[in-house]
Formats: C-alpha cells, structure tokens, sequence
C-alpha cells in the first residue's frame, strides 16, 4: 500500500501544477463587444440612443423613427412625419 501512495501523489500533483494561464488569457482577449442601437420618441421628439446614451435629433419635434441603420459608425434613421414616410 505504501509503494502505490507515492507514486500517486507524484501523478496527482502533476495534474494539479499543470494547468495552463494561457488558455484564460486567449478567452479574455477574444471577447467582443457590440454597440446596441434603438430609435424613438421621448418628450415627442425623436431620437436614438447607442448603448444607453441618449441622443435627439436636430429638428425631430413631430417626426416618428420607424427604423435605424448604423454603417461605419454613421446613423440613419427612417423617420415618418403625419404618417408619410420621409
């Protein structure tokens, strides 16, 4: 019983010293993030905000945006006003 005690601690602290650091630091700087986009109205007038932050159109009293297209960090918003789409 004593012969097998040694070697099976010597196999079970090589598991244990073993691991690897690296793996956590590649899964760290592979996280991407996303910037989320919404469009609306708040106090009638439009606007949109982009991860939280609040921003108003210039002019958006009375308009309504139906929908938010974001192309290289550019925002265009389909808007409707009296119910035509503009």
């Amino acid at each position: 019983m004593k012969t097998l005690f040694i070697p099976f601690l010597f196999v079970l602290s090589l598991f244990v010293s073993c691991s690897d650091a690296k793996d956590d630091q590649e899964l760290s700087e592979k996280t991407v993030s996303y910037d989320v986009y919404v469009a609306g109205r708040e106090n009638n007038t439009a606007c949109y905000w982009k991860n939280g932050q609040k921003t108003n159109l210039a002019d958006g009293t009375n308009i309504t945006p139906s929908k938010i297209i974001v192309e290289n960090n550019h925002v265009f918003l389909k808007i409707m006003s009296s119910g035509k789409i503009i």
